[in-house]
């Protein structure tokens, strides 16, 4: 199955996103439907991203890039698997990167191990940190309560 991967742009893809959302997060996993938007979707310091697999609407992720952070990340249940969540997360950090090197948010460049670096963060849940693990993510710090599930701070820092 192909995986396609955009940056949204439109407000039906945004309305495709928070669909998503609110059933991966709100019906499935049981989170409040009231604290699934939160300030970053209301003042709009997000980006968001939409996979998609052929005409399919698969999953989405969030970026909010003044913080460099990883948030939001959700794939349907009939396309677990299908690579649709590793897909958006390189699309992410690639979007990222060109970002950086294009002059805009210099506010998240560190010097890395090999030089310039990018530093993304996530708030993960448990049960998918070896999902990030495997995406090159670091478990950084002891474990937190967000929304009354434990969660793991995870960051990566990407050259540039």
């Amino acid at each position: 199955m192909s995986v396609s991967v955009h940056v949204v742009e439109s407000p039906e893809d945004l309305a495709v996103c928070h669909k998503i959302r609110v059933d991966v997060f709100a019906h499935e996993q049981g989170f409040p439907l009231d604290t699934e938007f939160d300030d970053y979707d209301h003042t709009g310091d997000c980006v968001h991203f939409l996979a998609r697999a052929g005409a399919s609407p698969a999953g989405t992720v969030r970026l909010v890039p003044s913080k460099g952070k990883l948030t939001r990340l959700a794939v349907l249940a009939p396309y677990r698997g299908t690579g649709a969540g590793r897909a958006l997360v390189h699309a992410m950090e690639a979007w990222l990167v060109l970002e950086v090197r294009a002059g805009r948010m210099r506010h998240l460049v560190v010097e890395g191990r090999s030089g310039r670096a990018v530093t993304v963060k996530i708030h993960s849940q448990i049960p998918v940190l070896d999902f990030y693990a495997k995406l090159g993510y670091r478990q950084e710090g002891p474990r937190f309560d967000e929304e009354g599930e434990p969660h793991q701070l995870m960051v990566r820092d990407i050259d540039i």
